[in-house]
């Protein structure tokens, strides 16, 4: 069986219970900025879709956000997924260590490095990054399936071989064979509710604010995506479909497709009359949408809950547009865009 350890670490440490402590300090406010990128892409996507829809608006859309989060986690979890981690739960922002002490009196081995080893299990480049950043941590990976990289000789990278080989057992998982450590709980996650939440103290609500704006998606980009969203429909629509009965493959072939001719300039650059219909259709999707959105979003908090139903409570939504003419450039613009057949031309 070959070894791949990438993302293997040796930790300068005499403390490491002090280390995490040091790590939480790191990375917590990396986690924190992801937390409040999905909340706000999310939230503001649910008033934008109820804009341009001209349906009411959710009145509490960081909270609903929220549950998106737990919801898409207790549906990973309902199917048996298992994240690349030490722990089974399903955590797109998930950032654990194993920890390995290589010396005879942890591994019971008659050698070792004494050296503190560690295994990250992330998928977030931003929280591995602050990791490595931290001054006790430095890159030691190993694998066998290829060539040791050229700046260590054969007696290092065979160092590397035995430490790993000395702290971990085949087929057994990190949790039994090692000391782990877990950034965030995996569900229900506090950090993220404290970011719905309005704080009483101004210093920490000014910072929540902040933090939320920062995170919020930009209005091109939001512009973009609900176009990209119209023009799926439409496809679909065209095709006797829906986002219910399309197969996944349809969805992720209109999704591509369509994306790339809202982008693109190079593919319609020797097609105007395409162009003049992309730009129509943005401008009709920008006429629907709030450019306050992301404040509405975040002004708008769980202690903003009307007391009674059909109560106003918190910031009032501006009037809708109508969709109409969104729809209809949406429409124009999927007739002029055939989908390609095999040979990449127009239908």
């Amino acid at each position: 069986m070959s070894t791949r350890i990438e993302r293997g670490y040796r930790v300068q440490t005499r403390d490491i219970f002090a280390f995490c402590h040091r790590v939480r300090a790191a990375l917590n406010p990396v986690r924190d900025d992801l937390d409040a990128r999905w909340l706000m892409r999310h939230a503001v996507a649910a008033i934008d879709l109820s804009d341009r829809d001209g349906t009411p608006r959710e009145p509490l859309p960081l909270l609903d956000a929220m549950h998106a989060f737990d919801d898409a986690q207790d549906r990973e979890n309902a199917k048996g997924y298992r994240q690349a981690s030490l722990s089974y739960a399903f955590d797109p922002h998930q950032f654990e260590v194993a920890f390995a002490l290589d010396s005879p009196e942890a591994t019971g081995e008659v050698t070792g490095t004494g050296a503190l080893l560690a295994r990250v299990y992330t998928s977030e480049s931003a929280l591995l990054q602050a990791w490595e950043a931290l001054d006790e941590v430095e890159a030691w990976p190993y694998w066998d399936h290829s060539d040791r990289p050229g700046a260590l000789t054969e007696t290092e990278w065979c160092e590397r071989r035995d430490a790993y080989a000395r702290t971990t057992s085949p087929g057994a998982p990190a949790t039994e064979t090692c000391l782990t450590f877990a950034l965030r709980s995996s569900v229900h996650d506090t950090g993220m509710l404290s970011m719905v939440m309005r704080d009483p103290d101004p210093a920490r609500e000014d910072a929540r604010r902040k933090r939320l704006m920062r995170a919020a998606p930009s209005f091109v980009d939001r512009v973009q995506t609900r176009a990209l969203d119209l023009c799926v429909h439409e496809h679909l629509r065209q095709d006797d479909q829906d986002a219910t009965t399309a197969t996944a493959r349809d969805l992720i072939g209109a999704v591509r497709l369509y994306r790339e001719h809202l982008t693109s300039q190079s593919l319609q650059r020797h097609r105007p009359e395409r162009i003049a219909l992309r730009t129509a259709l943005l401008d009709a999707v920008r006429a629907t949408l709030d450019p306050d959105a992301a404040q509405w979003a975040i002004a708008t908090t769980c202690q903003d809950r009307p007391a009674t139903p059909g109560a106003q409570s918190g910031p009032q939504a501006p009037p809708h547009t109508d969709p109409t003419r969104a729809r209809e450039a949406a429409r124009a613009f999927v007739t002029a865009h055939p989908e390609p057949d095999h040979d990449g031309a127009d239908r």
